[in-house]
């Protein structure tokens, strides 16, 4: 019994850290957004769109509107209304083996 709740503990700890991680990069998501960048809206919307599925499922709240955002960022309403500072388009994100993670990661949080 004591393990079981320990376990119930464990996954209640986990789904919280999912939360944050989705609010993180639904928030990563407006500020590309914001600035014109649609490589960074593109794969920030896409991690917060695998977040939201676990955390709220495929109807929770912005789960839609982030799958759409990956494919078209600039469709958003507040696109580019802060500036064009960072204008990228959505394949302008590194792809491919020869990126490592540690690149795409530093490139990712490069201007966030």
């Amino acid at each position: 019994m004591k393990l079981q709740a320990h376990t119930d503990r464990f996954q209640e700890f986990k789904g919280a850290a999912k939360v944050r991680e989705a609010d993180i990069y639904c928030y990563a998501v407006q500020l590309s957004l914001f600035h014109s960048d649609e490589a960074r809206a593109s794969v920030f919307a896409e991690r917060a769109y695998k977040a939201l599925l676990i955390c709220v499922g495929e109807d929770g709240e912005n789960t839609q509107e982030m799958k759409a955002l990956i494919d078209n960022p600039a469709s958003h309403a507040d696109f580019g209304s802060l500036s064009g500072r960072w204008r990228s388009n959505r394949y302008d994100a590194p792809r491919g083996r020869e990126f490592g993670k540690s690149h795409l990661e530093d490139w990712l949080w490069h201007s966030v």
